[in-house]
């Protein structure tokens, strides 16, 4: 069991595997490949089943945004910015698959930072157009501590019956 816990984590190994690296322009080809091999990941052995409401909203506009036309990219505001530049969209991608990973370890509350930088205003905006909360990425230690007592000292009231 404690080995299918871990297997969403492999599925950054896969990106790294696939060669996708800031400094690298990918080309349509690869980006295809990429989405591909993250399909792949996602129904085999149902390891998507296991990603949080949030992740699998990142997940999902993540992927698309490998293959997806440029005026359907989201963020929207960085459309223009990747119109024409491959180097831009691979540098979106990386975020935007960093992101997805930072999500992935808060599912299983694995705290750590996005690669690269700290969030900033259009990895917030990806995260609210994909469905999810920028909050569930951006708690700090103490925070997630504060929470968790929080959650010892008065847990959720049950119904009555159950």
């Amino acid at each position: 069991m404690a080995s299918d816990l871990a297997k969403p984590a492999s599925l950054s190994f896969d990106c790294v595997e696939a060669g996708l690296i800031e400094s690298q322009r990918l080309k349509l080809e690869d980006r295809d490949d990429l989405f591909d091999k993250m399909t792949g990941w996602y129904y085999g052995s149902g390891r998507g089943m296991m990603l949080g409401d949030d992740t699998r909203g990142i997940y999902l506009t993540a992927k698309k945004n490998l293959i997806c036309e440029v005026e359907d990219f989201v963020p929207a505001s960085a459309r223009e910015q990747i119109r024409g530049s491959e180097e831009e969209r691979t540098s979106q991608c990386v975020r935007q698959l960093s992101l997805l990973r930072s999500a992935m370890r808060a599912d299983f509350e694995v705290f750590g930072k996005p690669w690269g930088r700290e969030i900033n205003d259009r990895d917030r905006e990806f995260i609210l157009e994909s469905g999810a909360r920028p909050s569930r990425l951006m708690r700090t230690r103490p925070a997630r501590l504060r929470e968790r007592l929080r959650e010892v000292r008065h847990p959720p009231r049950q119904p009555a019956g159950r």
